[in-house]
């Protein structure tokens, strides 16, 4: 499952500007990649 970095931030009633990106998961600083939060 996938979630849409401006869906998070809507959630989260966060200001969301610039390029969307799908998250797809959580993980360390050290292990995430480019599509995950950390």
């Amino acid at each position: 499952m996938t979630y849409k970095l401006s869906e998070i931030t809507k959630e989260l009633n966060l200001t969301f500007s610039g390029n969307d990106i799908e998250i797809d998961g959580i993980h360390t600083l050290s292990e995430a990649t480019s599509r995950q939060l950390s």
